[in-house]
C-alpha cells in the first residue's frame, strides 16, 4: 500500500469551518455552514442550561469571529432560517433586560429527522473533532501551519477500509492523562495561541490539562488589554488565578454592547415602518379594488363629494378661483380625500 501524500494546501485558521455537501443539499449551504459550526461551538461549551448545553453571542461577534464574509443581516436570516426549519432552538438567559446576546442549543428532534446526519456518539459529521491530542501534535510537527486537526484524503479502499476500523477502536489516551475528547482540535489550537503569546509548549499543555478550555480563551482575548511587558508570564498567572477581565476590555465590551443595543434599535424601527408602509400599500390595494368594481356613475358621484369636501376642508386651494387640477399639492390632497371617503363607505357596507 503506496503511503498517503500530503496535503498541498493547509489552513492558517485553527478552527477552519467545515462543509457537508449532502446536508448542504438538504438545507441549503449557508443553512449548513452555520450549524455545523453553532453544533460546534455547543459542544466545546459548558453553559448548561435547562438539560441541555447552549453556546451564546451577539450577532456582530458571530461574524467578526466565525462568519466574517457575511453581513449581520444574513447571519441573522440564516438563523432564523434554522430555527424555522426546527434545527437550533434559542434560549434567553441574559442576565440583563437590554442585553441582545442570543443563547443557541441543538434542536435534536429537527435533527433527527435529517437524512445527512446523524446525533449520538457515532455521528462523524456532527461530532467530527475525534483525533487525540498525539495525533494533533505529530500533525503539527509534520506541518507547523496545518492548525486544522484533519485527516489526509485516502487514496484507494484498503485505507478508506483502514480507516473506518480505527474509528470503531477504543479511544486512546493522551499524553495529557484520561482518554480522548471531542474536544481535540480546540485544544491544539489553544496550545497554539499560548505558544504565540510565548508560553512554553510544556507550560501551555499543562494549563490545558488544568483547566477549562472557557478560562484559557478568555484570559487569552483579555491579554492584549493588560499592556504586559511580559504578556507570557502575565497570561499563565492570570490562567492559573483566574484574574477577572481588566477595565480596558470591560469598557470595550460596553460600547459594543452599546453599538449593539443601536444597531437592534435600528433594525426595529425600520421593522416597523416597512411593515407599516406593507400595511399602508395593502389597504391602498383593496381602497382600489373596491373603487375599481364601482360603475362610473357611482365613481362620479363620490368624486364631486371629495371636491365638495376639499372645498370646505382644503378652502386654501380655491382662493385664485378653479385649481390646478394636475397640480401635485391638489392630486395628493384629492387622493388622500378620496380615500377617506372610500374607507369610510367600506366601513359602513362591512
Amino acid at each position: 500500500m503506496s503511503r498517503p501524500r500530503k496535503r498541498l494546501l493547509t489552513f492558517n485558521d485553527p478552527q477552519p469551518l467545515r462543509i457537508d455537501r449532502r446536508l448542504a443539499i438538504e438545507i441549503g449551504f449557508l443553512e449548513s455552514v452555520v450549524l455545523l459550526q453553532l453544533e460546534f461551538l455547543i459542544s466545546i461549551s459548558h453553559n448548561e442550561r435547562e438539560g441541555q448545553f447552549w453556546t451564546y453571542h451577539t450577532l456582530k461577534q458571530l461574524k467578526e469571529r466565525h462568519f466574517p464574509w457575511l453581513s449581520q443581516a444574513t447571519i441573522c436570516r440564516t438563523i432564523q432560517s434554522l430555527e424555522e426549519k426546527g434545527l437550533i432552538v434559542r434560549g434567553h438567559f441574559n442576565r440583563s433586560g437590554f442585553d441582545r446576546t442570543q443563547w443557541f442549543a441543538l434542536n435534536y428532534d429537527g435533527i433527527g429527522r435529517l437524512t445527512s446526519v446523524r446525533t449520538g456518539e457515532d455521528a462523524p459529521i456532527l461530532h467530527s473533532a475525534t483525533r487525540t491530542l498525539q495525533d494533533a501534535k505529530s500533525v503539527l510537527q509534520d506541518a507547523p501551519s496545518a492548525l486544522q486537526v484533519e485527516a489526509t484524503i485516502p487514496e484507494s479502499t484498503t485505507e478508506r477500509s483502514t480507516e473506518t476500523n480505527n474509528n470503531n477502536a477504543e479511544p486512546p489516551t493522551t499524553s495529557l492523562g484520561g482518554t480522548a475528547e471531542p474536544e481535540t482540535d480546540v485544544v491544539v489550537a489553544l496550545i497554539r495561541s499560548l505558544t504565540d503569546s510565548g508560553v512554553t509548549r510544556k507550560r501551555a499543555e499543562r494549563l490545558i490539562a488544568n483547566h477549562t478550555p472557557e478560562r484559557v480563551r478568555m484570559q487569552l482575548a483579555f491579554l492584549e488589554f493588560r499592556k504586559a511587558e511580559d504578556p507570557a508570564a502575565v497570561l499563565v498567572r492570570a490562567i492559573e488565578e483566574d484574574w477577572a477581565p481588566p477595565a480596558e476590555y470591560r469598557r470595550a465590551q460596553a460600547e459594543r454592547e452599546k453599538e449593539e443595543r443601536q444597531r437592534v434599535r435600528r433594525e426595529q424601527k425600520a421593522k416597523e415602518q416597512a411593515e407599516h408602509a406593507a400595511s399602508l400599500e395593502a389597504q391602498k390595494s383593496v381602497q382600489d379594488e373596491w373603487w375599481n368594481a364601482l360603475e362610473r356613475e357611482e365613481q362620479d358621484d363620490l368624486v364631486a363629494q371629495v371636491e365638495t369636501a376639499l372645498r370646505q376642508n382644503s378652502s386654501f386651494l380655491f382662493r385664485s378661483g378653479e385649481p390646478k387640477r394636475n397640480g401635485v399639492m391638489y392630486r395628493t390632497m384629492f387622493d388622500a380625500e378620496r380615500r377617506k371617503l372610500i374607507s369610510e363607505r367600506m366601513n359602513a357596507g362591512a
